[in-house]
């Protein structure tokens, strides 16, 4: 029942258009600068068989209580190809289904986390990764 008064005090107070006055970094991520990337921008692979993508961070070791993490999008690749990928840190693994090109993006994330309640993130690199694939012999 407070709440409920409280919140209508406050809806009251505020002005019209809340979303200019309202900051919504509640929580963000604060610590010292780290940047990751890509190792290689191209790879050579073989349809079917899983080839690894590494990435570096710099510096090397993320601080205590924090974890690198990866988001993977496709962008391209063979008419009716499909690429498995199982992301990770400080690798990520593509196997891809038939010969060709595929292209995808690579996002690089430093998540802790936060005393708010969740997770709070940082995306701290990314980058364009091409795969040549060619026939399993």
């Amino acid at each position: 029942m407070l709440w409920m008064v409280l919140n209508a005090h406050a809806q009251d107070a505020a002005p019209e258009n809340q979303s200019e006055n309202k900051s919504i970094a509640a929580c963000p991520l604060t610590t010292p600068a780290y940047t990751a990337a890509l190792a290689a921008g191209e790879l050579d692979a073989v349809a079917g068989h899983k080839v690894r993508a590494h990435m570096t961070l710099d510096p090397a070791t993320p601080p205590m209580g924090f974890y690198v993490t990866t988001l993977v999008d496709v962008l391209d690749a063979p008419e009716g190809a499909r690429l498995d990928v199982l992301p990770g840190f400080p690798d990520i693994a593509l196997t891809p289904s038939a010969a060709g090109e595929y292209r995808v993006e690579v996002r690089i994330n430093l998540i802790a986390k936060s005393s708010c309640g969740g997770v709070k993130a940082a995306q701290i690199g990314s980058g364009t990764l091409t795969l040549h694939v060619g026939e399993a012999e």
